[in-house]
């Protein structure tokens, strides 16, 4: 399992309730200049935290002639709650117009350093917080969300339990005996009316 993840990319992850979720937050650099946006989250799975923010850049702020992503290490950070702004304290509108492209994961060994190099800094960090993750509410080990965005069991290969699926369990609830017992068989097939006109049809 990859270390670095995209947030929304996993279903079993979210931002902890105590600290924000800075997705579509505006991004400030030190001059004043709004240079963009947060589009994604990239956090670190075995450290549970964000690390890094995806950030899609102004090209009319900039000057730029294509839309660019950059990678920000969320160490060189401030988050403002109050106007929902992610301020990069240290660096420039110039200085973040020369970040390299961010074009995916897997993050390159040494990026911090080089994100550094780039944009003139000195070392050190100037983030004043973290952002914390935790399960997703409902998503336990060896669950996985269905389609609904309900949680189901994985029981074997090929198989899960709709014991979470309260719709699904009430329609089956409802159904005459043999076709409950059809229906526990085969979850994931939905109840049709029109089965038991059909099949009392083909019995005439």
């Amino acid at each position: 399992m990859a270390r670095f993840v995209r947030l929304d990319d996993v279903s079993d992850l979210e931002v902890a309730d105590d600290d924000p979720d800075v997705r579509s937050w505006a991004v400030v650099a030190s001059d004043g200049i709004k240079v963009g946006r947060v589009e994604h989250l990239i956090v670190d799975r075995p450290a549970m935290k964000v690390r890094y923010l995806e950030v899609g850049l102004d090209e009319a702020a900039l000057g730029l002639n294509a839309h660019r992503d950059v990678l920000i290490p969320l160490t060189q950070v401030n988050l403002n709650e109050k106007d929902e702004s992610v301020r990069v304290s240290r660096v420039s509108s110039a200085a973040i117009a020369k970040v390299p492209a961010f074009t995916g994961l897997p993050i390159a060994e040494g990026y911090d350093e080089r994100f550094q190099a780039a944009t003139g800094g000195s070392g050190g960090t100037s983030g004043d917080r973290e952002v914390r993750l935790r399960r997703s509410s409902g998503v336990q080990p060896g669950s996985r969300l269905n389609p609904s965005g309900r949680s189901t069991e994985v029981t074997s290969p090929g198989r899960t339990s709709i014991a979470n699926d309260e719709p699904a369990r009430e329609q089956i609830i409802n159904r005459p005996s043999d076709e409950r017992d059809d229906a526990a068989r085969r979850p994931d097939r939905p109840y049709n009316a029109r089965d038991d006109d059909e099949e009392s049809f083909r019995k005439r």
